[in-house]
């Protein structure tokens, strides 16, 4: 993603860094990686490992139980009104050390309305120091409110070539790299979990060698395949 880079680095640079920025491409592209590389730079010091009090990371959480929130439970992951509540709450205080408070909203689509509703009110009207980065695969599910008022970048799937430089400076064999690169279709964070957890790739081979059979089978074998198939996908990720 070397011009997306090169272009956050000469904001930093020039010191013309918007209010909101829309990172949105398929997941796994590497996203929240940039955004935390650029938070790094403009705050002097590394995060991708370590945490910072001027730095707000908000991400879907697991809906809570009836008996501890007046919300009503919708019986999925989400981002709530409660969660931007507060996220305004701490963008009204001072940063500490940092010359920004920086926030970086994962899966900013899985907002639910409420919380959209108020989050654009602090997009409508900026506060002091502060920046926000909204991380996307599905942007058409934000209002459009929202996206007219968030300075747009676009990331896409990474050259095969660039993953295999990548995995061959891990050790990776040619012939497990080349597998690696055709199941991560260009997204770098595939790649990187298939490298921490080689169990994975297992898993896809055998996946690979049951649709091979089920192929075979009739239409009721296949759909209960196909039922299943998509209940587990989530452990997969």
């Amino acid at each position: 993603h070397k011009e997306q880079r090169e272009f956050l680095k000469k904001s930093a640079e020039s010191d013309r860094i918007s209010h909101a920025y829309l990172f949105c491409g398929q997941e796994k592209l590497g996203k929240k990686t940039i955004a935390l590389e650029w938070i790094s730079l403009l705050f002097g010091r590394d995060l991708q490992k370590a945490s910072h009090p001027d730095l707000i990371f908000l991400e879907p959480t697991e809906p809570p139980s009836v008996k501890d929130s007046k919300e009503k439970p919708t019986g999925k992951k989400e981002i709530r009104i409660s969660q931007i509540r507060e996220l305004i709450w701490k963008l009204s205080l001072k940063p500490y050390s940092a010359p920004f408070k920086a926030v970086i909203i994962d899966q900013a689509h899985l907002m639910n309305p409420e919380a959209q509703t108020s989050l654009l009110k602090t997009l409508e009207e900026p506060k002091g120091k502060t920046f926000l980065i909204l991380i996307t695969e599905m942007p058409e599910r934000l209002f459009p409110t929202i996206r007219s008022r968030v300075e747009n970048i676009k990331f896409y799937p990474v050259k095969k070539e660039e993953i295999k430089n990548y995995l061959k400076k891990q050790g990776i064999l040619e012939e497990d790299s080349e597998e690696i690169c055709k199941l991560s279709q260009g997204r770098p964070g595939v790649a990187v979990d298939f490298v921490s957890n080689p169990q994975k790739v297992n898993l896809f081979r055998e996946k690979i060698r049951e649709l091979d059979s089920v192929s075979d089978s009739d239409a009721a074998v296949r759909f209960q395949y196909a039922k299943n198939l998509s209940q587990n996908l989530e452990t997969m990720k």
